[in-house]
């Protein structure tokens, strides 16, 4: 992905360095159980999991492997104790872990809790669970399976990113922001639910998910942050929905599948690079009826062919598109009705109604990616 400042770059690299420093400053943990650490809770009646502070820099819980059963509650000196959260990089760089089963009793999983955890396939988390914090399953490479409940209301930045081997994901509709980072890097995600509680889209959500070939994007999003699904390179197809008011800044950069484009009216901005490099765009079917009270940043179609491309706009809308940088450097810009519901001619290609040998142009450039 193309990066245009230095303040960018330092934004994406921001979850990573956090993910170094973090387990440098916990604190020690307050009794062991069956090999476990634990540290007291402020009510005095539960726990906290944590992590062994002997271990090597780099690695929780080294010795640990195979499956995890987390216990609702553990016993010492003649107490009992609900466990009711994993702290915040309890189990970070854990290869020998490979399945995790989280009891009932556990309200939240902290920042970076299972970090690096590269032979982790399958996580079962409660209908307790709320929160799921950033960075908790970054790097874990081997994850196939994870249900988030109906109970989570909150998934922190970067919590799945880099799981290259997660295919489906269902976020429930108790989740109203997906934040940044996400699904960023879960280059085997072929399908994802985004329910209608969704309001936004944060910045490089599913960037770099590049099996992804759908997306629904429900009607209750308003925004779509930067980058947020760059380089999916396996999209065909996008209907942003009508509550969309800004597209960010290479939202769609490099989805170089990506055939076809619906742009509501309701949208007011649309970011720098936002459909650059989406080389096989043929169709654009923008419903914006006053483009020119419309914000845009630099070069948001570049590398699509403006001479092929169809842009369809709204009835009577067509001489402010041809007056309105960057509409205005597409040649075909056609109102709608007039020819995007005609009966398609047999050997077409380009959509003017006529055999030509520009129709074998357009098969060339098909054919070259332009």
């Amino acid at each position: 992905m193309r990066l245009k400042k230095q303040t960018k770059l330092f934004k994406w690299m921001l979850p990573l360095v956090l993910a170094f420093l973090l387990p440098q400053v916990a604190s020690a943990y307050d009794f062991m159980v069956d090999g476990l650490c634990y540290n007291y809770n402020e009510d005095g009646n539960s726990v906290m999991l944590t992590y062994d502070t002997s271990s090597e820099w780099g690695t929780h819980y080294a010795n640990l492997t195979g499956s995890l059963d987390i216990s609702e509650s553990v016993s010492y000196n003649g107490a009992t104790y609900s466990v009711t959260s994993i702290d915040s990089y309890a189990f970070w760089g854990c290869l020998g872990l490979t399945l995790v089963n989280i009891p009932n009793s556990v309200t939240s999983i902290g920042d970076g809790a299972f970090y690096g955890c590269g032979n982790l396939t399958s996580v079962t988390i409660p209908n307790s669970v709320t929160t799921i914090g950033g960075n908790a399953f970054y790097g874990c490479s081997s994850l196939t399976l994870v249900t988030i409940p109906n109970s989570v209301t909150s998934i922190g930045s970067s919590a799945f990113r880099g799981c290259t081997s997660l295919i489906s994901m269902t976020i429930p509709n108790s989740v109203t922001t997906i934040d940044t980072y996400v699904f960023n890097g879960c280059s085997s995600l072929t399908s994802v639910t985004i329910p209608n509680s969704v309001t936004s889209i944060g910045d490089a959500a599913f960037c770099n998910c590049s099996s992804l070939t759908s997306v629904i994007i429900p009607n209750s999003v308003t925004s779509i942050g930067d980058a947020a699904f760059c380089n999916c390179s396996s999209l065909t197809s996008v209907i942003i929905p009508n509550l969309v008011t800004s597209i960010g800044d290479d939202a769609f950069y490099g989805c170089s599948g990506l055939t076809s484009v619906n742009i509501p009216n309701s949208v007011t901005s649309i970011g720098g690079y936002a459909f650059s490099c989406c080389t096989k765009i043929r169709s654009i079917y923008s419903k914006i009826e006053e483009p020119e009270n419309v914000s845009y940043g630099s070069d948001i179609f570049g590398g699509i062919s403006k001479n092929y491309c169809k842009l369809y706009v709204p009835a009577g809308t067509v001489d402010d598109y041809q007056f309105t940088a960057p509409w205005n450097e597409f040649l075909n810009i056609i109102e709608e009705g007039s020819g995007s519901t005609t009966t398609p001619v047999n050997g077409d290609v380009n959509g003017d109604g006529v055999v030509t040998g520009a129709d074998v142009t357009e098969i060339y450039n098909i054919l070259l990616g332009n």
